[in-house]
């Protein structure tokens, strides 16, 4: 009895259902019928829910699903449910999705295990490195059992420095055990072996070195520490054969210090090299803004050029909220996004993420850190619910921005009128306008 593939992600959503390969991203949007079959395919097998389709609806529609490769065995498991029954109940969860207008649960979930660091990087927007937590990793693993459960896409480890974190072997092995794609961000400075030996062992698992420049002195101003422990890991991993990736804020680096980095990803095999918008809205950073979203792509382009150039195999993306607003000609060309995009691409911190701090407090995004409104815990109540009913969220997609300008843009869907945290520094924050826009 075939079932659909483990390497699959499929979500009931308020338009249909979403289907997206675990490894490399790629999706497909699905309609309410298509939908529907792949959620009796889950629970009944793919033989009878054929048939089941064939005797009660007009199967042409459900061509394209039949001749992707989205199934396999089911490895023993069971199939007993009534496609009838199970229909009706997708039927109803994507009515009531579609009435509340979200998705039915986060795509990324991020987790601080401990705010402690010892590093204390100009760019960082935390306040306070000192808090240590108290929860174990059995704790955490109640709340990634729910994240599985409900359908999460990915996991991010943050910190503080997450690997000084006092059960982060026993953290990784959690989401290795519940086969969790999974990514831990560290500054590579005190990371134990045992960590590093874990890390190693899992094909779920993939490290992220903070690294924001080869060139020592730089590297110095903005982390406090040289680049050495960074680069001796990623070697080890090279030397290994673990796959490895590089995160950079974009702050005061060069063009050319940028591709120094580009050209050592390159020679270490390292598989994706971000950067990322240098981003002040919690106030805690300690350096002046030097570049903005324009500059942010401006830098995409030569870097992408520069890889093409050399032929590099390399993964490149800058990361920023609103870098969209860096493409005016989006706005010239009227791009039409499906409704699953609109939130996808969209504020994520409305529709596709969760951040869960080391008290459990439950943030939509970062930019919320210090906000004195009540938060939800996570260690106290399910995930599921913190989603469809915590007021930080609701409050977030309820906001309708009043500003003229913003509602004659033709990506209003996306942006929504811009960043909620910054606009309610304002006086009207309904007729203000987000001053990270840049169109």
């Amino acid at each position: 009895m075939k079932t659909v593939k483990e390497n699959l992600l499929f979500r009931l959503e308020k338009f249909g259902g979403i289907l997206i390969n675990k490894t490399t991203f790629a999706r497909i949007e699905l309609n309410k019928l298509e939908a529907c079959f792949l959620y009796a395919v889950r629970y009944c097998g793919l033989e009878k829910t054929i048939k089941y389709f064939e005797d009660n609806y007009q199967t042409q529609g459900l061509q394209n699903i039949l001749e992707y490769d989205l199934f396999e065995e089911n490895n023993g498991k069971d199939l007993v449910a009534l496609p009838k029954d199970i229909i009706k109940h997708a039927e109803k969860k994507i009515e009531e999705l579609s009435k509340k207008n979200i998705l039915s649960f986060p795509l990324e979930l991020t987790i601080y295990p401990s705010m402690y660091c010892d590093l204390s990087c100009s760019f960082c927007f935390l306040a306070e490195r000192e808090e240590k937590s108290s929860k174990s990793a059995q704790d955490w693993r109640k709340i990634l059992e729910q994240a599985k459960e409900n359908g999460i896409l990915s996991i991010s480890i943050l910190g503080g420095e997450p690997t000084r974190y006092y059960d982060i072997d026993n953290l990784l092995r959690v989401c290795d055990s519940l086969k969790l794609k999974t990514t831990i961000t560290t500054n590579a400075q005190f990371i134990k072996k045992s960590t590093i030996k874990v890390i190693e062992q899992s094909s779920y698992i993939t490290p992220v070195l903070s690294l924001q420049s080869l060139d020592e002195k730089l590297n110095f101003e903005l982390m406090g520490v040289r680049p050495l422990r960074q680069v001796e890991l990623i070697k080890h991993f090279k030397k290994i054969g673990k796959k490895c990736r590089i995160n950079t804020v974009y702050t005061k680096q060069s063009l050319e210090q940028i591709k120094d980095l580009v050209d050592f990803c390159s020679e270490n095999n390292v598989e994706r090299f971000s950067v990322a918008n240098y981003s002040e809205v919690t106030g805690f950073t300690r350096i002046k803004k030097k570049y903005d979203l324009f500059d942010l792509r401006k830098l995409n382009e030569r870097i992408s050029e520069y890889i093409d150039s050399q032929n590099y195999e390399l993964v490149f993306a800058t990361e920023g909220c609103h870098l969209f607003t860096a493409y005016p000609e989006l706005i010239k060309d009227s791009i039409e996004f499906s409704k699953f995009d609109e939130m996808y691409f969209g504020c994520r911190a409305k529709y596709t993420k969760m951040e869960i701090m080391s008290n459990g407090d439950v943030l939509p995004c970062i930019a919320f850190l210090g906000s004195e409104q009540r938060k939800s815990n996570a260690f106290k109540s399910k995930l599921v619910d913190i989603w469809s009913n915590d007021k930080l969220y609701n409050d977030i997609r309820k906001f309708k921005t009043k500003n003229t300008r913003c509602l004659s843009c033709s990506l209003i869907n996306i942006c929504q009128g811009g960043c909620y945290v910054n606009l309610l520094r304002e006086e009207r924050p309904e007729e203000a306008r987000d001053s990270v826009c840049t169109l």
